[in-house]
């Protein structure tokens, strides 16, 4: 997925601005990074952007303060399968 089709479909949703994702996003093709560990999220918006750049692995964790808040229209639209 391209970083202009992300940002079409998660650009609206908090806490990562397009601009924060880009460098990012742009990082991970540069540097052919082929598996992600992110600890800590809320909406999963960098999860999205990170496996828009077509990550063979990612994983996730919350952090024990962090209750999970996924919304559906975030994972309906997810890139990740």
């Amino acid at each position: 997925m391209t970083f202009l089709d992300a940002v079409g479909i998660l650009g609206e949703i908090p806490f990562m601005e397009p601009h924060e994702a880009e460098i990012i996003y742009n990082f991970i093709l540069k540097e052919k990074v082929k598996s992600i560990l992110e600890l800590g999220f809320a909406h999963g918006t960098s999860t999205c952007y990170i496996a828009a750049a077509e990550i063979p692995t990612i994983t996730t964790a919350p952090t024990m303060l962090q209750k999970r808040v996924v919304p559906d229209e975030l994972l309906h639209h997810s890139p990740i399968p």
